[in-house]
């Protein structure tokens, strides 16, 4: 055989000739089958996305509805009422409680009593008591 001869040398394919919508390579198909995939995709996400954000706006106006629905009828029934001036003849709550001295001092003189945090307390071996009380500490 010659070289001249090898241009016109061609091969049969078994299968017979190829259909002209067969003649793009399978790469190329299945690239575009795979991007047509995703657009589907993209737009299906958007879709759900769409329609589940109406659904969560939805159940937050129905629950800032009822947010304010249940504020009004706390408010409505009760008015507010402004702050009269205290009368002058009464003394303060605070002048009428035992003037007790606070635990700092009472520890320093000995006492077994102490005011602390507004309640006569009792000296223990080991710390003290509290009772419900009431008093004002007169020293610290």
């Amino acid at each position: 055989m010659q070289v001249d001869e090898l241009d016109s040398l061609r091969f049969r394919n078994r299968r017979g000739q190829l259909k002209a919508h067969d003649a793009g390579t399978p790469f190329w198909r299945i690239v575009w089958a795979v991007f047509t995939a995703l657009c589907l995709f993209g737009l299906l996400q958007i879709a759900i996305g769409i329609v589940a954000y109406r659904a969560v706006m939805a159940g937050i106006e129905r629950s800032t509805a009822e947010w304010r629905r249940e504020l009004a009828a706390l408010i409505e029934p009760h008015p507010v009422r402004l702050a009269t001036s205290p009368d002058p003849t009464s003394a303060p709550r605070a002048a009428y409680l035992p003037a007790i001295p606070g635990p700092i001092e009472a520890r320093r003189r000995g006492d077994d009593t102490a005011c602390i945090g507004g309640r006569i307390s009792q000296r223990l071996p080991d710390g003290w008591t509290q009772s419900s009380t009431r008093c004002r500490a007169s020293t610290q």
